[in-house]
Parts: structure tokens; C-alpha cells; sequence
């Protein structure tokens, strides 16, 4: 199907993990992935980005080099036939293409300091070709042999071209020469000798001065000589157990230590250390301009620069961390809110990308829960979000009144872990659940107010979705249970029926017509009926299904006929390439997004208005995806980390509706809402750390306490009158006469007890019986096989004599059975000795002993 792409533009890019990184030039820094390249010049401190999202502008980022000399970079596409584009920076004009270079990819590139780019295939070729990439002539390519799937290129600084191969976290060296001989290219290998057996190496780098260095997992720096071997410069003498890495900067070595710190080496006859700096994050990668600029790489994912004068690091980039997940700050969505790996959540205006604020999650002392987030969810009608947590624990903050991230309230309702979190459509109705074992919290109230839990329930399985329609008088949670062993799927939906100030709720299970049909997601619908229609998303369908269900109760014992099958009514379209496709529902939109990268946006009666392509297909495409509720911006989360605000450039702003969303904000209703105090769940005092379900709990015994206990004091005084007067029967009917005796089991007042205790008595000791007659034929069967096995075999058994009187035990040594096969063995091995002995009494050398001739 061909599917028309819409005309955008790329605001603003943020690489949550960064896995290419180069200098171009001498103060220009290039990050690519996904479908983007960004440029930040270090002394101008301006960025460009560079979208690679069409076959005109290349199709996806698989690697990058920058020239170290001109502002050229080159990359190559995300593609099995790549071609590699060579660009100027920051204009971007095109110098050539390299096309038909390898069907396998490229996994790594490289730029000699003349006209030289050479490119290393992937999987299975590995193969090394040298390309002019002035005029896009493909000079001369060779199979490496080489075959780990990470793999670093390096040329030097000088000629003739040395380019250096190696194997990252292996002992696979090669160094190449690249011999230019008129039109003619010759590449001669030469494999470097490791001086260490079992050397692994972590990176490598050539010095101006032509030498090539490399350094180990210990930080330990090798040198690689002329005979291509390598011989230890430095050794490092602090241990620690962070990353490490090494670059060349200002004619030294700088070094990123195990225990932290950097540290930079000159030579001056020997190798010593000039400068060192302990940065308040762990460093992952070093890399630097010819002569101007050192920056790094944390572990966080933040860009880093050396300042020489001061030494130390200072942000390039910031809280560009490992999303973890993002949402949209509504009613106005000008605000997005990210979670990081680390526990903070960090505010960004969506149209700048700018940071507005971040919030660090810290650990409450008083309670045994973690800090880790599993889950964030925006509010759909007013400007705050929860996020969930390890541990039980859910946190609401507040965005209302500018860009700063505040702390609404705090929920500590379960031990188990909350794993997703969600609204309703009308931003009153929040459910937190763990979606492993079907445990759901539906919580109701707005800001300023006192929220509270309004019901609970839990399914017992795992759980694939959910969604929750509200009413005045019920709630309806329908419940997507995990059929499928293969698949977070299943073809099953329960109903849990929620009736305000009832207890339990009414469960009503629906099937799936087709029953071999997976479902993964449901989604809400606005329709009137929407406590009966609904969307379903099939796991092997690229078509969202439109399903209806039947009211009414299940009645387990009936014998009418039920209608317990959840009917496909409609089947919608979504014009996407590949199946699993999520989607999102708005006051505004309905966006779809999946695998193969696109965002297509379409309006409230699911027509299809713009198909935007912000991430690549080989990086698993979209993970989430959010679109301005003016519809003008989308932002998006790529699976490989990457959060992207793309402009859709042929759509323009309803300025009306964005100063009517605005003015939400100032409505006197919502400003009181968030002057006022937020009450939530976060026991203090004497129930500190108790959660809502345990303190329910409490609450639940306590009030069957208290209204048991007048009739539990009637029962226990009733039952002392009777035990009195049994006691006095029984002393007058022994002091009576013998005439008028009665049998003891005659005052038993529970014969029905009695007789059904001696009952299960009798079968008890019969079940005992058997056990016990079983049992001892089996340890008989073990006795015989440990003696015959064990005591019979030996030529000598074990024996022990104990003391009387006395703690001493004797044991004799147990001997083994002589082995016929190792005698032979053995006689053998002694007729060979006394041979030797013999022939070599006569063949004795000694010098010192005088002999006649």
C-alpha cells in the first residue's frame, strides 16, 4: 500500500541513549539515530538537526564520521542496501553519494585526513571498502575476516593511510595499509599480536604522532609496535568497577579510570600523569577535536565538555537520559513531561524543547518501597500526571501555574508494584494497577480536594489491558486476561461491574467469537452505548475491530441460554505495514503508532488527516506518541530511546482554540483547585507505612468486631451457664447411686461431634497405616541398594567400634575392590619402569669418575 507522507520538519531531538557520536571539524558535535543527526557547535553554542527520514535525504542513521579537518560528516543509511551520504555542516549541501557498497549494512565508518572514506559492512561479510568521497568513487574494498558484530575503525593523522580495525571487547586487532599507486588501491593487512593471553580491548586510538594505542578493561594502555605487537606503556593503579575509556588530547592520553576519575598522560621519556579531574558523573566515552575541544559522554547520557582553564566538565546537553516513558501536560499540552531510568521526571516545553524543571523521586525513610518508576499517565482535563511506582506507591504532581513540577499528593495503596497507570476520559476517575496479577485501584476526586479509593478488585492473572467506563451510578472495568503463551494477548474479557457502596462487584466473563483471535489493547469509545462497544487491537491484524458485549449478569447455575461472546461489529482500516499497532484517543485526536515508525493522526471520526515517519523500522519504530491539541506538533518516543517533536508544516494553528484552551488555565474553578491542599493516602503516626489495602483491611475487621460484639458477649455467657450446669450433672451422677449412674457419654450434648470425629479418627489411622506399611517397603528397597551398592562391593567395609563408658569411636579405612582392568594397567607401567632402570644402569653419564681407556 502506498501511503502518502506529510510535509513536516523536526523541531526537536533528545537521544536517550547515545550510540553514535562524533567531532566534525574542530568544534562541531554530531549524535545520530533513529532518523536524526543534531549538531552542536561548541563555541556558537547553536544547534542544527539533520532528518534523514526520505530516500532523498538518506533513510535512517547506522553510523556516522566527521572529517577531523573540514566541516564534512558522512552516514550511512538504516537499510540492508545502504548508500552512505557525504554532506557539508552546518549547510548541508550534498558532496556525493555512495551507493551499492554492500547488501549486509554498515556498521562503521571512518575519514583519513585526505580524501579516503572507508565504510565496514555488517553481518556476514564484514567487509572494508575505501571510497573517494570527493567524487564518490569507490576505490577498492577487501573481506576483513573479522567477525565480531562491534567493531571500531580509526585512521591516523598522517600519510600513508593506516586505518585500524578492531574488535570491541575482543583481541581481534588488524591494521591496514591503504597503498596508493596511481588509479590504483592496495589494502594490506597486518594482524597485531596481543603481548597478554586472553587480552580483551575496549577501545583504541591514534596519536599525531602516528603511534597507535590501546586500552583493556583495567584501563591499561598498550602501544602497538612496528612488528605489530603490543607492548604495555601504562599501567593503571586504580581499581574500580566504572567503564572505561581513552582519547587523545593535547598531545597526552586521557583516560577515563575504573574508580572515576580522568586522568591525562604526557610522554616526557616515560609516561606520567600531568592532570587529573574527578567528574560528579561516570564518564563512558571521551572523544576530542585535533586540538581544541575534550568532551564526554556520562553514563546518564549527558554531553560533556573539558574546560582546561578550571578543570572541569560543564553540560553541553542535560537530562537527555533513557526515557523511561513521557506524557502531555493538557489542558493546553505546551508542556511534556519525561521519566528517566533514575527516578526523575523532567519538564519540557513541547514546541522549544527546552527544559522547563525536573523533579528528583526520592525515597520515603519511613516506608520499605523504591524509588524506581514503572509508569506515568497525563490527566486528561487538567494539568497533572501521576506516576507509579515499585513498591505500591503512586505520586500526583501538579504543573498548574507555570513550569514547575510540584507534589500534589501520595497514594500508598498495595505492596505489590503499580505497573501502569491510568485516566479516565473525564479526569476524574484514576486507576493504578499491577498488570501481573489483575490488581486494580480505581481512585476519584480532582486537586484541592480529598481523593479516595472508591473501589478495588483483582482478577488473579495477568493482565494484557484494561479500560474503565463511568457512570453516576457504576463503574465498568473490562479487563483483557492473558490467554496466550506467546503473546501479552488473550482472547478473553472480564467485566467487573463496580456499584457504588456495594461491596463486591458483579464478574461477568466474554469470549471472543473467533476464539483463536488474540486481543492486546482495548480502548474507550464516546459513543452513548460505550458501556458496550468498544475497540479491541488484534495481535495478527493490522485493523482495529470494533466490538460490542451484552449487558446483564452471568448466571453460573442456569440452564437458559446466555449471551457471554464478545461480537466484532466493525472492522477500521489503519494503513499501517506492520502488525502490533497502538493507539491513542484525545478530546482532539486519534493518533496511531507502531513497528514500522509511523504516526498517523486522524481526526474524532477515525479519518486519517496527516502520516508523519519520525523513527526508523529497524529500531522497532514508535513507543509513544502525543499530538498537540493543536494539532500542529507531534511528539513521539522511538524504542530506541529517542523523543522527537516533529512540525507538520502544511497545518496550520486554530489560534482561537489555543487561546480558548488557555483560558481553561484561568477559570477561577481551576486556579482554587490547585491553591488548595490535595489529600491523598500516606499514613503517619502510629500506621506509618501501612497501605490502603492493609489498612482496609483493619477497618474491615474492626467494624465486624464491633458489631459482633454484643452478640459474641451473649454466646460466651450462655455457653458458661451451660458448661456449669454439665459440670454439676456430672458431679451429682457420680455421687449418686449406682442404680441411677448414667454413662459419661450420655452428657455429651454434640453426639453428631462426636460420632464424626471418632469417623475421620478411624480414617486417619487407616490412612496412617497404609503410609506407614508403604514407607517402610520403600526404605527397605533403599537399605538393600545401599548395601548392595555400597557395602557388599567394597574388598574392605566400613566398621567402627565404639567405646563403652567412653566418647571414643574407631573407624577403619574402607577399601575399594581391587580393579582387574587398572592391575593390568599398573604391571604394565612397572615392567616399562624396571626396563628403563635396566638399560639405563649401563648408559650412566659421569664425567668425574676416572675410567681407563
Amino acid at each position: 500500500m502506498d501511503i502518502s507522507i506529510s510535509s513536516t520538519s523536526t523541531v526537536w531531538v533528545k537521544f536517550g541513549n547515545i550510540r553514535n557520536i562524533s567531532f566534525v571539524g574542530r568544534e562541531t558535535i554530531c549524535v545520530g539515530d533513529g532518523c536524526h543527526l543534531v549538531f552542536y557547535n561548541l563555541n556558537s553554542k547553536t544547534e542544527v538537526i539533520y532528518t534523514a527520514g526520505c530516500d532523498t535525504t538518506g533513510m535512517g542513521v547506522s553510523c556516522i564520521a566527521g572529517h577531523r579537518t573540514f566541516p564534512v560528516f558522512a552516514f550511512a543509511e538504516k537499510s540492508q542496501t545502504a548508500s552512505i551520504f557525504v554532506l557539508t555542516c552546518p549547510e548541508f549541501n550534498s558532496i556525493s553519494k555512495l551507493p551499492g557498497g554492500t547488501e549486509d549494512g554498515y556498521i562503521s565508518l571512518a575519514f583519513s585526513e585526505a580524501e579516503y572514506l572507508i565504510s565496514l559492512s555488517g553481518i556476514p561479510s564484514f567487509k572494508i571498502t575505501v571510497w573517494n568521497w570527493r567524487n564518490g568513487e569507490r576505490i577498492n574494498s577487501r573481506e576483513t575476516n573479522l567477525d565480531t558484530p562491534n567493531q571500531l575503525l580509526k585512521c591516523n593523522y598522517g600519510s600513508p593511510v593506516l586505518l585500524a580495525q578492531m574488535g570491541v571487547n575482543t583481541n581481534q586487532l588488524k591494521v591496514w595499509e591503504v597503498l596508493q599507486c596511481g588509479k590504483r588501491c592496495i589494502l594490506e593487512p597486518h594482524a597485531v599480536t596481543t603481548s597478554v593471553l586472553k587480552q580483551v580491548y575496549v577501545a583504541m586510538q591514534w596519536t599525531s604522532e602516528g603511534g597507535l594505542f590501546l586500552l583493556d578493561k583495567r584501563a591499561d594502555i598498550y602501544t602497538v609496535n612496528a612488528e605489530y605487537k603490543t607492548e604495555l606503556v601504562i599501567k593503571c593503579e586504580h581499581p574500580g568497577d566504572k567503564p572505561v575509556y581513552f582519547s587523545w588530547y593535547k598531545a597526552g592520553l586521557t583516560v577515563a579510570c575504573p574508580n572515576g576519575t580522568i586522568m591525562h598522560f604526557k610522554k616526557s621519556g616515560h609516561w606520567s600523569c600531568d592532570w587529573q579531574v574527578t567528574p560528579d558523573y561516570t564518564i563512558v566515552r571521551l572523544l576530542n577535536s585535533p586540538r581544541d575541544f575534550l568532551a564526554a559522554v556520562s553514563e546518564r547520557g549527558n554531553i560533556l565538555v573539558y574546560n582546561s582553564q578550571n578543570h572541569e566538565f560543564s553540560f553541553v546537553k542535560q537530562y537527555e537520559i533513557f526515557f523511561r516513558g513521557l506524557c502531555l501536560i493538557y489542558p493546553v499540552g505546551d508542556i511534556v513531561v519525561t521519566m528517566a531510568w533514575h527516578s526523575t521526571i523532567t519538564a519540557w516545553d513541547a514546541i522549544t524543547g527546552l527544559p522547563a524543571s525536573s523533579y528528583a523521586l526520592r525515597e520515603i525513610d519511613s516506608m520499605d518501597c523504591q524509588t524506581n518508576t514503572l509508569a506515568i499517565a497525563s490527566n486528561p482535563e487538567y494539568p497533572y500526571f501521576v506516576v507509579g511506582f515499585v513498591g505500591g506507591k503512586i505520586e500526583l504532581f501538579s504543573l498548574y501555574g507555570g513550569k514547575k513540577i510540584e507534589l500534589l499528593t501520595t497514594f500508598l495503596l498495595t505492596r505489590n508494584d503499580i505497573s501502569h497507570v491510568s485516566f479516565a476520559e473525564t479526569g476524574k476517575l484514576l486507576i493504578a494497577a499491577n498488570m501481573e496479577i489483575g490488581e486494580f485501584f480505581i481512585i476519584e476526586g480532582v486537586p484541592g480536594s480529598k481523593m479516595r479509593v472508591v473501589a478495588t478488585c483483582c482478577a488473579h492473572r495477568q493482565i494484557a489491558d484494561y479500560i474503565l467506563v463511568g457512570s453516576k451510578t457504576c463503574l465498568r472495568l473490562f479487563v483483557l486476561n492473558v490467554t496466550s503463551e506467546a503473546y501479552v494477548a488473550g482472547n478473553v474479557i472480564t467485566r467487573f461491574c463496580i456499584v457504588r457502596d456495594k461491596e463486591c462487584p458483579d464478574v461477568k466473563d466474554y469470549i471472543f467469537e473467533n476464539e483463536k483471535a488474540l486481543y492486546s489493547k482495548l480502548y474507550a469509545t464516546e459513543k452513548p452505548n460505550r458501556d458496550r462497544i468498544f475497540y479491541a487491537m488484534p495481535v495478527r491484524a493490522k485493523s482495529l475491530h470494533e466490538v460490542e458485549v451484552k449487558r446483564g449478569k452471568q448466571i453460573i447455575y442456569s440452564s437458559l441460554p446466555q449471551d457471554d461472546y464478545a461480537r466484532i461489529v466493525d472492522k477500521i482500516t489503519t494503513s499501517h505495514q506492520m502488525r502490533k499497532i497502538l493507539f491513542r484517543f484525545d478530546r482532539h485526536h486519534v493518533v496511531s503508532y507502531g513497528y514500522d515508525g509511523l504516526i498517523i493522526i486522524r481526526n474524532l471520526n477515525l479519518q486519517e488527516t496527516h502520516v508523519i515517519m519520525p523513527h526508523h523500522r529497524f529500531d522497532a519504530g514508535v513507543k509513544e506518541a502525543f499530538v498537540h491539541p493543536a494539532g500542529k506538533y507531534v511528539i513521539s518516543l522511538g524504542r530506541n530511546n529517542l523523543i522527537t517533536c516533529t512540525c507538520i508544516t502544511d497545518k496550520e494553528i486554530d489560534q482561537e482554540q489555543v487561546d480558548y484552551l488557555r483560558s481553561i488555565l484561568e477559570t477561577p474553578r481551576l486556579m482554587q483547585m490547585f491553591k488548595h491542599p490535595t489529600i491523598g493516602f500516606l499514613p503517619k503516626g502510629e500506621f506509618e507505612g501501612t497501605t490502603w489495602l492493609e489498612m482496609e483491611q483493619m477497618k474491615k475487621t474492626e467494624e465486624e468486631y464491633l458489631k459482633c460484639e454484643k452478640q459474641r458477649k451473649n454466646i460466651l455467657k450462655r455457653f458458661r451457664q451451660i458448661k456449669r450446669m454439665v459440670g454439676e450433672l456430672l458431679t451429682k451422677n457420680l455421687e449418686g447411686p449406682e442404680n441411677e449412674y448414667l454413662d459419661v457419654q450420655d452428657f455429651n450434648l454434640d453426639t453428631e461431634l462426636k460420632e464424626q470425629r471418632w469417623l475421620e479418627n478411624n480414617e486417619k489411622c487407616k490412612e496412617t497405616k497404609i503410609y506407614l506399611e508403604k514407607l517402610i517397603v520403600a526404605q527397605d528397597k533403599v537399605s538393600q541398594w545401599i548395601k548392595e551398592y555400597c557395602w557388599d562391593t567394597m574388598a574392605e567395609p566400613g566398621k567402627s567400634i565404639f567405646g563403652i563408658f567412653t566418647d571414643l569411636e574407631v573407624e577403619n579405612y574402607v577399601l575399594l575392590p581391587d580393579d582387574p582392568q587398572q592391575m593390568e594397567i599398573v604391571k604394565y607401567i612397572e615392567e616399562h619402569r624396571a626396563i628403563e632402570e635396566m638399560m639405563a644402569n649401563t648408559e650412566i653419564f659421569e664425567p668425574w669418575v676416572p675410567r681407563t681407556p
